[in-house]
């Protein structure tokens, strides 16, 4: 496929890419109401064989941070609202669970394998981004560019 080029710079006081979807609550979730935190995209599916292994670095990561960096974690699942808030309660994830039936977050960060995590800093700029499982070690390395 073709090259991406450069993405822009957003616009201050906006995020990079923003969204907006249902948590798995059914309440509103938009991205762009955080702006100024750290945060952290974990992209995945219920199909995914890799994906459970993120969320307890994930859970880790968002309990130990959330109140001291004012961290944001979000898990980002593509599939139906039922789908994912089942998933979201068996796996025991701690943190925001949107649900992206519509491919609204998937195409907007062009996501095309999952488990897929994005970085974002304060300023709503996406720092990096990781295809693969993460381990802690590797979540406070990433987090380290976002602080």
């Amino acid at each position: 496929g073709p090259t991406p080029g450069p993405t822009p710079s957003p616009t201050p006081g906006e995020m990079e890419k923003d969204f907006t979807l249902p948590t798995v609550e059914d309440e509103s979730f938009t991205l762009g109401d955080h702006l100024g935190r750290p945060i952290v995209l974990s992209f995945f599916t219920t199909a995914c064989l890799s994906c459970p292994h993120m969320v307890a670095p994930l859970n880790t990561a968002y309990s130990r941070y959330r109140d001291s960096q004012d961290l944001l974690v979000v898990g980002v699942g593509y599939g139906t609202m039922d789908a994912i808030a089942a998933y979201a309660v068996e796996r025991g994830m701690e943190y925001p669970v949107v649900v992206d039936s519509e491919r609204v977050a998937v195409d907007l960060y062009r996501v095309n394998t999952v488990p897929l995590t994005f970085f974002i800093n304060r300023q709503g700029q996406i720092v990096d981004r990781h295809v693969g499982v993460l381990f802690e070690a590797d979540i406070d390395d990433f987090l380290e560019m976002i602080w």
